[in-house]
């Protein structure tokens, strides 16, 4: 099984719908104009980062129930952002293994479908951090904490992740997700900036190619953006404000650690 499997997509498939229907979406929607429709996907990898934004927001504006409600545009969305439902179903396969690409492809659909297309302009950025939380809010788990951890044999994932008490002292895991929730907490950084973070750091920690200690760490963020529907320079910017501005309140955020610890 796979999402793309679980979801019913193909590359034949969305190149069918393109040609059925590309020719009257285009009209009197600019963004999806600008579109290189033979070569879809590719084209918004490799797009100027606003022209592949105005392309998904089109898109995403036609397969919303509340927007154009076509089942072909949202069939059409959830093929675009297969890599990144990929990636999110890659990450949480530790969980449960066998049910998670259909869990993920169930979600994204539901999400595609109900996209807030009058406000969220960042189309990937948006749907995936939403698919990502709400498929861990059906696991009873912290939506905010994406597991990313390796587990030995006939260990309850669950329990360890949720159920288990605070250790006395904490994991380089829990201090790194309580350090980047004080900063949001506290508006030293943006919630988008926690998740860029965090999706740096699970890359680095699971791609051999990205643990490298020569490696710096924004070396991922070729990886991040397209999964955020950001460029990989705007990846770099806002994740070294962000750690710049979390280093220069250091002091405060070991005195919250400390206290978690205690």
């Amino acid at each position: 099984m796979s999402v793309e499997t679980a979801l019913g997509l193909s590359a034949g498939m969305a190149a069918q719908i393109i040609d059925q229907h590309w020719n009257d979406w285009v009209a009197g929607r600019p963004g999806l104009a600008l579109a290189d429709h033979a070569n879809l996907r590719r084209w918004l990898r490799a797009a100027p980062t606003p022209d592949a934004n105005a392309a998904l927001l089109d898109l995403a504006m036609l397969a919303a129930k509340d927007g154009g409600d076509d089942t072909d545009a949202a069939l059409l969305l959830a093929f675009c952002l297969l890599p990144s439902a990929c990636r999110i179903a890659n990450h949480l396969a530790d969980v449960d293994p066998r049910e998670v690409d259909q869990l993920v492809a169930s979600q994204l659909w539901i999400e595609i479908r109900t996209y807030n297309w009058r406000r969220c302009a960042r189309v990937t950025g948006t749907i995936c951090a939403n698919l990502r939380r709400n498929v861990l809010r059906e696991w009873n788990l912290d939506p905010d904490r994406p597991p990313r951890t390796t587990v030995g044999a006939g260990i309850d994932v669950r329990a360890q992740l949720c159920d288990a008490p605070m250790a006395t002292v904490l994991t380089p895991r829990q201090e790194l997700m309580q350090a980047l929730d004080w900063g949001v907490d506290s508006g030293t950084i943006e919630p988008f900036d926690r998740d860029l973070l965090l999706e740096l750091v699970e890359i680095s920690v699971v791609d051999p190619k990205h643990r490298s200690p020569r490696r710096p760490l924004l070396g991922s963020a070729i990886l991040v953006g397209p999964e955020f529907g950001v460029s990989p320079r705007t990846v770099r910017r806002r994740s070294r404000h962000a750690l710049d501005a979390l280093a220069a309140r250091a002091s405060e955020i070991t005195q919250v650690l400390d206290q978690l610890a205690s």
